[in-house]
């Protein structure tokens, strides 16, 4: 009978930079202090070629920062957007390419205007790549046998499988209730990221 059958290619890992100047909307006060960053990465289109793949995604970057005027925190969202060709041994026409992103680092600082407002965020980062290959081949496979002359003989082989992979997505819905000390109350929740 024919089969279809699941085959990794390859998998590699490549870096890429990312810096930018983001700016703080005019209706927002100038920075005083960068308090906390949660950065992630939104994938994006992939667009197969001969050995290499163009990547696309965004930066989702949440930054909380005192303001300049009070001293109260205040929460800023951008999204940078990117676009990269990696390296992608054994793609082809045929090839699926799956790209996954992950932070390595990053840096943000303040940097003030013409004006000599601090309404500009410089952001270095770099993000890893996780490129993988694979494709569908469809194989002619032995789905039963006997013989009418000799006697059937039956053999096994015990093989180690070193990775379990496939192309269902997961979900899992976790509802959790967290508590703040019993001497502290809350004003209002200005960044949330789940990770």
């Amino acid at each position: 009978k024919t089969h279809n059958i699941y085959v990794p290619v390859s998998r590699t890992f490549q870096d890429i930079k990312i810096n930018d100047l983001l700016t703080i909307p005019d209706n927002m006060p100038d920075i005083k202090e960068i308090l906390k960053i949660d950065a992630w990465v939104k994938p994006g289109d992939i667009r197969e070629m001969n050995e290499k793949a163009m990547v696309q995604g965004e930066i989702r970057l949440n930054t909380l920062y005192s303001s300049a005027e009070n001293g109260s925190p205040i929460s800023v969202f951008h999204c940078i957007p990117f676009t990269e060709i990696v390296e992608a041994p054994g793609a082809d026409d045929d090839s699926v390419v799956a790209v996954s992103f992950d932070i390595k680092n990053i840096d943000v600082g303040i940097k003030g205007d013409l004006n000599g407002n601090t309404k500009i965020i410089s952001m270095e980062s770099t993000v890893a790549a996780c490129v993988k290959v694979s494709k569908t081949v469809q194989e002619n496979l032995i789905d039963d046998c006997y013989s009418i002359n000799d006697k059937e003989k039956t053999t096994k082989k015990t093989m180690k499988i070193s990775e379990f992979v496939t192309s269902e997505n997961a979900r899992i819905t976790s509802r959790i209730t967290p508590e703040t000390p019993k001497n502290m109350s809350v004003k209002e929740i200005i960044s949330c990221t789940a990770t």
